[in-house]
């Protein structure tokens, strides 16, 4: 056999590589290829696979378009190859959907200048740092602060709901600023306000067991 890889000198076909699983011992080096005809393709589909779009880069296409790029320093872009701008590893041109059948969140833009955090199914969303539940969006709307027991601050009609007590199970003033509902407040009293100190009702007066 004589081809423009042999130079010219005849190879007995026992030598060459089987056209079915064949295997090497050394490197194999393909052209560069580009988007619209990969160095590496799918037999039968020459616009669909493997191409280096630029030294020590790597890109997946599809249909003769660039769909994944690896880039020098191991970043990752999906749809975009415009570069990584703000250090990101992982650069993806549109919405992202993660999840399963029955809870599933995404995160993208909307296209009309606005940007979507929350999830397409009838799942909560959550917000943590350091792995602990802060702050928890419930299906119907509705906000909850907190972890173990996480209180309702604004219900799903957009009322704020404040901490209720009774004058006998009111907890420490001593953080002056926060705002509580006691239930069962003198004269029907039921907003307080910690001065640091004590509890009082707007009028200022001290909330006290009657």
């Amino acid at each position: 056999m004589i081809g423009p890889y042999h130079a010219g000198v005849t190879v007995a076909p026992a030598l060459l590589a089987p056209c079915a699983d064949p295997t090497f011992t050394g490197t194999v080096a393909v052209p560069a290829g580009t988007a619209t005809a990969p160095g590496v393709a799918v037999s039968g589909d020459s616009d669909t696979g493997l191409f280096s779009p630029g030294a020590d880069r790597l890109a997946v296409v599809t249909g003769g378009s660039e769909r994944v790029r690896i880039d020098n320093t191991g970043g990752v872009q999906v749809g975009d190859t415009t570069g990584f701008a703000l250090g990101e590893r992982l650069s993806v041109a549109g919405f992202v959907a993660l999840g399963d059948a029955n809870h599933t969140a995404i995160f993208g833009p909307t296209g009309v200048g606005t940007v979507v955090l929350g999830s397409i199914t009838a799942s909560p969303l959550e917000m943590r740092t350091s792995n602990i539940q802060r702050l928890r969006i419930e299906a119907d709307g509705a906000v909850c602060h907190g972890d173990a027991a996480p209180v309702m601050i604004v219900d799903n009609a957009s009322f704020l709901r404040l901490r209720g007590y009774t004058v006998n199970t009111l907890p420490s003033a001593a953080t002056a600023g926060r705002m509580i509902y006691v239930s069962d407040g003198s004269a029907n009293r039921r907003l307080a306000v910690s001065d640091g100190s004590a509890w009082r009702f707007p009028d200022g007066s001290p909330v006290v067991a009657a």
